[in-house]
């Protein structure tokens, strides 16, 4: 993900970047989705590998965090601003596996992951 965040160019609103940055998350899944669901299915069903999901989220938040503060460098964006947007994005990302795994697969990963992201863009919510 971080890879992906460095990738994006300087001109793209934070949360685009964001948007993108987490695809390679969702790209692993649905590359093999029946192997994907098991695993999330299992993780979802398993306390000591949600707890270790949670864990993993958070090296990936400091380091995208990072990344958004060096490319904020020069704006008005805070770092607690930058933390929040990150934060935001990988519980976008937890939600739509949510929804996939509460639907058995039926419905597409990376469609609910656009859909969650919709949902907190700039202006939806009034």
């Amino acid at each position: 993900m971080a890879h992906a965040l460095r990738e994006r160019p300087d001109s793209e609103d934070t949360w685009t970047a964001l948007r993108h940055a987490v695809r390679p998350a969702v790209t692993l899944i649905e590359d093999d989705p029946a192997t994907g669901l098991a695993r999330l299915d299992l993780v979802w069903s398993t306390p000591a590998l949600w707890a270790r999901l949670h864990e993993k989220q958070a090296t990936w938040r400091a380091g995208l965090a990072a990344l958004l503060v060096e490319r904020a460098a020069g704006s008005q964006l805070r770092r607690i601003a930058v933390q929040t947007l990150v934060m935001a994005a990988l519980g976008c990302v937890i939600v739509a596996y949510d929804g996939w795994v509460e639907s058995g697969g039926a419905e597409r990963l990376g469609d609910l992951v656009e859909d969650a992201f919709a949902a907190l863009a700039p202006g939806t919510l009034r």
